[in-house]
């Protein structure tokens, strides 16, 4: 069934708990906040939003977002079937926004980007990069900061790194 519902007479509601536990009340409502704060969300977006969270958590496979989100891994993969889409290109969509975010608005090195995003190796990156968006993270990462500076027009708008910080400040 697409719903579940539980009925309760309001009376009871309004009943004091006998020997309540405010820790289980309080894992009880975050379930709540995280599974079901938009009950009309799309199974698509409840996995893109888990997606960047493991991302940034841990590791973005099938069986830690099926986790995340407390359904089966078959269950979420008829789900998203259903929506037409599948885990394989929810993950893939969230790794090009994220790269390209990264490449663009941060100087963070390309191969921390590479572990940001999830994958295991700096070519890899380069290949995705190379399909996404026809050219090289480097050459992505160049462009925007040429934009911003034709934007912006300074000489450097580019975020200092942490040792070039360092050093003007000391």
């Amino acid at each position: 069934m697409p719903t579940t519902i539980f009925r309760f007479p309001a009376e009871l509601l309004a009943q004091p708990m006998i020997e309540s536990n405010p820790l289980v009340h309080k894992l009880a409502l975050d379930f709540l906040e995280r599974n079901f704060t938009h009950l009309d969300r799309t199974m698509t977006a409840r996995v893109r939003l888990a997606v960047d969270r493991a991302l940034v958590e841990s590791s973005a496979d099938i069986g830690t977002v099926a986790r995340m989100l407390t359904v089966g891994e078959r269950s979420l993969q008829r789900a998203l079937a259903a929506e037409g889409t599948t885990f394989t290109a929810i993950l893939d969509t969230a790794r090009r926004d994220i790269a390209y975010r990264l490449l663009c608005e941060t100087d963070i090195s390309v191969g921390r980007i590479t572990t940001l995003v999830g994958l295991r190796e700096q070519s890899a990156l380069t290949r995705v990069v190379r399909r996404w968006y026809g050219a090289t993270p480097q050459q992505i990462r160049t462009e925007a900061r040429r934009r911003l500076s034709d934007r912006a027009g300074t000489e450097s708008p580019w975020p200092l790194s942490n040792s070039s910080a360092d050093a003007r400040s000391g």
